[in-house]
């Protein structure tokens, strides 16, 4: 038996009790409440998800392709729903989890279209979480290598050409690191110390824009302990190699200040 609140003193009191509470419900649930989107078929499930994700309404596509994936695990299009559902967490800037559910297609559709650009969005997903060079770089070298390896895996990917520059940019990354040590050292006089960093750039990332800085600091390194011969091969070396570069010209001038010197 329904126990009310109150001692009700009549049947009219009960009715109209009855009424209220029923209207009192029905604005609640209209107004405070926030109804729930049934999921719709298949199709117009997954084109409800892609018409917000083409709206760049992101945040939305996620919630309808999760939706999609959640009520339908077995459909064809499933692979294609985590594809832009990741695309919609990286275009949030989640590059963790988009990274986790590119690499979803990777393991579980083997046989998917998507296997190529999903690789190549899990490598772009890790770095952009590469810190500044002068901090830790472990997202650096793990983007480095899922580069490399899709250079590898998928030769014929027209997405090759973007990720061998990808690789290149990060190898400038760890190089500037390396070469940020060196000039750390050369600042405080530790000469030797200097020496190997700039001389692990040369040996390291010859590729990179930063060896031709290094190369000119091992000149430097030489001349400030006064080993003059040293210096002079390099400096004559850097001139060999980058003529026309702006420190070239500072170069000639340390080439003319030390044979001077020796003479």
């Amino acid at each position: 038996m329904l126990k009310l609140p109150f001692k009700v003193k009549s049947l009219k009191y009960l009715l109209v009790y009855l009424v209220f509470g029923a209207i009192f419900l029905g604005l609640w649930a209209g107004c405070g409440g926030k109804a729930v989107r049934p999921v719709l078929p298949l199709q117009e499930q997954f084109a409800l998800a892609k018409k917000h994700y083409d709206q760049k309404k992101y945040r939305q596509a996620a919630e309808e392709f999760q939706k999609l994936i959640f009520n339908y695990p077995g459909a064809t299009v499933v692979d294609t729903a985590i594809y832009y559902l990741s695309n919609s967490y990286f275009n949030q800037e989640d590059y963790a989890a988009a990274a986790g559910e590119f690499k979803k297609i990777l393991t579980n559709y083997p046989n998917s279209t998507w296997l190529d650009e999903a690789a190549f969005m899990v490598a772009l997903s890790d770095m952009k979480q590469s810190a500044p060079a002068e901090l830790d770089q472990q997202f650096t070298l793990l983007a480095l290598d899922e580069f490399n390896e899709f250079v590898e895996t998928y030769p014929d990917s027209p997405l090759v050409p973007e990720a061998r520059e990808k690789v290149l940019e990060l190898r400038n990354k760890l190089a500037k690191k390396t070469y940020k040590n060196g000039y750390l050292y050369l600042r405080t006089k530790d000469y030797p110390a200097a020496l190997l960093y700039f001389k692990e750039v040369l040996e390291n990332f010859p590729d990179t824009v930063w060896a031709k800085e290094a190369l000119y600091q091992i000149a430097e390194a030489n001349r400030l302990q006064n080993k003059i011969p040293e210096a002079l091969e390099v400096y004559k070396r850097f001139v060999e190699l980058y003529p026309h570069d702006k420190l070239a010209a500072k170069c000639k001038d340390k080439i003319s200040e030390l044979e001077n010197k020796k003479s």
